[in-house]
């Protein structure tokens, strides 16, 4: 379930009541009420009481059950697996003194996890960032036509290309330029949180990752690039009027001004909890790029 049209209609992402499937009910009760058999009378319970859920989705039994679950995306929505895994990852944050950054000389322990902590306790952020994830697991092109002279011509913009999306930010129009602002801001944290050696080996792409992610890159980045990019787009985006309509504007506007820190979680789960799923659960579908004649 898309989560732009979740908030499109008015529905909170910060109440999983309202977004989890029938199937994702089923599989949290089965996982936490092993001593139950009346499951069809817990899953009402859940639906009527957000503050019971809560604590299921803090359950240790859940968790061990979706990461030794190889085909867990088959059996879950992703919004619900990454909501898990984020709350996992507050926990962890909550009894760490630092989180570590990559740098040139190694990797560097930084005294802020309480900070990580509570960025992720601000209301809204830790569901952003868990739809915000949700949304690579299957990722899209859109074809365009581009007038080249007198001429048209078809292109294929990729949403997990940071050229194109930045190219298109210049060619759309001024309405549609908040999904474009907010996709820039969303792929940089992805890429930063989720691959840090992808932006910290400029001269190629992760081993294991699959050729779309790096076939259309014009040129190296350094991390840096991506966090000043990251910031600048989702400040433009909770600026745009769609952001105030939908209730995004705050969590947007905070995520632009601490985008490193909206990181930290993303590194933690890469590198401690999903560190070779990571690899077959976000790939990028293989589609053709580049411009095509019109017609």
């Amino acid at each position: 379930m898309a989560w732009e049209w979740l908030v499109d209609q008015g529905i909170s992402l910060s109440d999983p009541t309202r977004w989890l499937t029938d199937r994702d009910l089923e599989f949290i009760v089965r996982a936490t009420a092993t001593r139950r058999t009346d499951h069809d009378r817990i899953r009402d319970i859940i639906r009527d009481k957000p503050d019971f859920l809560e604590v299921l989705l803090e359950d240790e039994r859940l968790f061990a059950r979706m990461v030794a679950d190889d085909e867990i995306l088959l059996k879950v929505s992703p919004q619900l697996l990454f909501t898990v895994l984020l709350r996992r990852v507050r926990k962890l944050l909550r009894d760490a003194a630092f989180t570590v950054e990559r740098a040139p000389e190694g990797h560097l322990p930084v005294f802020d996890a309480s900070r990580t902590v509570r960025l992720l306790e601000r209301p809204g952020v830790l569901p952003y960032l868990a739809h915000m994830m949700a949304s690579f697991v299957r990722t899209d092109s859109r074809a365009v036509l581009v007038r080249r002279g007198l001429a048209y011509q078809r292109r294929v913009f990729s949403d997990m290309d940071v050229d194109d999306l930045m190219e298109m930010a210049e060619m759309v129009e001024p309405e549609r330029r908040f999904a474009v602002y907010k996709r820039l801001g969303d792929v940089s944290l992805f890429l930063v949180g989720l691959f840090p050696e992808h932006v910290s080996r400029p001269q190629g792409r992760p081993r294991g990752v699959t050729a779309a992610w790096g076939a259309r890159q014009r040129r190296p980045r350094e991390p840096e690039e991506y966090v000043r990019l990251g910031e600048a787009s989702y400040r433009r985006a909770a600026d745009e009027q769609p952001a105030q309509r939908m209730g995004l504007s705050e969590v947007l506007a905070v995520l632009g001004d601490h985008f490193v820190l909206a990181s930290k979680p993303l590194n933690v789960l890469s590198r401690q909890i999903i560190p070779l799923q990571r690899f077959y659960w976000f790939v990028p579908l293989t589609r053709p790029t580049g411009p095509e004649p019109a017609g």
